[in-house]
């Protein structure tokens, strides 16, 4: 099953790091994201609020002798987001003007590393 989730805290950009893929159990600092809950246009730019929640894992039994099945209810607790908000998208990065020489992948590479300074 398909599980969204994103880390509680964000970046120093506002931005909050997120996943969605078949996982079964949410890794510290991140809460998983309702199915059913909006997603604003300035996602992964967004406010959150976040709640403890309280699930069962249902596990049956049988006994041989009376062929009654029971169910055990085991607890576990998932951190879930409650509200997600609009944030604020920054600016984006100004492009660089042209000098007039093709770049090579290296230099686009550097330019991404170096956040995009003079070429």
């Amino acid at each position: 099953m398909k599980m969204r989730i994103i880390a509680i805290e964000a970046l120093p950009n506002g931005a909050h790091f997120n996943q969605t893929s078949d996982i079964s159990k949410i890794p510290k600092g991140y809460a998983q994201i309702p199915d059913d809950m909006p997603i604003p246009d300035t996602f992964p730019f967004v406010n959150i609020e976040v709640a403890e929640e309280t699930r069962y894992n249902e596990v049956k039994h049988s006994n041989e002798e009376t062929d009654e099945e029971t169910v055990e209810r085991i607890p576990y607790t998932v951190v879930v987001v409650t509200s997600m908000t609009a944030g604020v998208m920054p600016e984006p990065a100004p492009i660089p003007e042209s000098t007039g020489k093709e770049l090579t992948v290296d230099d686009m590479a550097n330019a991404i590393l170096e956040g995009v300074n003079d070429i």
